[in-house]
């Protein structure tokens, strides 16, 4: 069983952060595009109970399923988190799609993977997405605090989000169309960062 914990901050000048991250810290994983397709029942169970199962293509191609989220007063998230590497994209999705779950959102992101000198059982991720740019730390609470504190961000909040929950609602707050968290459908638009921090 995989314990995932982690905090998300966002980030108002990523090309500061990456200065101070090729600096401070190791990087294992260039910066690699991401394209993530979440599955359901017909009746939208998993929507329903928090829980995401998903397809994802990067340098690889893996199959995630991730429980229930808590979160506790300090914004950091946990949650069970089980992932596997598995073959082919395509014949994955017409899997899943066979055994009755339905393709849901699509959603598209670039990362780069640091990981801190002292701590190196945390994972720290820049991600770029559509609507803005992120920082994810992943480890024990006070491991993730010692991280945020060296890099000078302790004091800007944690976003208790996923992303899917902070399209939703971008989505809503703006009236937007389309469904899927893309580049392309994102072209063009302007995101107020004010509405990932609104309670």
């Amino acid at each position: 069983m995989a314990l995932e914990i982690e905090c998300k901050i966002y980030i108002s000048n990523a090309t500061e952060i990456q200065r101070i991250l090729a600096q401070r810290a190791i990087r294992v994983k260039p910066r690699v595009f991401e394209q993530n397709v979440l599955y359901d029942t017909p009746d939208r169970e998993f929507a329903t109970n928090d829980i995401v199962l998903r397809l994802r293509q990067d340098e690889q191609t893996r199959l995630t399923y991730k429980g229930p989220m808590t979160v506790g007063a300090n914004g950091i998230r946990q949650r069970l988190e089980l992932e596997t590497s598995v073959g082919d994209f395509s014949i994955l999705d017409a899997i899943l799609r066979h055994l009755g779950f339905a393709r849901g959102m699509t959603y598209e992101k670039y990362r780069t993977t640091y990981q801190w000198p002292t701590l190196p059982d945390a994972e720290i991720v820049l991600d770029e997405l559509p609507f803005g740019n992120f920082l994810e730390i992943e480890g024990v609470p006070t491991t993730i605090e010692t991280i945020l504190a060296d890099l000078g961000l302790g004091a800007v909040p944690i976003i208790p989000r996923s992303y899917i929950a902070l399209f939703k609602r971008v989505c809503e707050h703006y009236q937007l169309p389309f469904t899927d968290l893309t580049f392309a459908n994102f072209a063009g638009c302007e995101i107020d960062p004010a509405i990932f921090h609104e309670s």
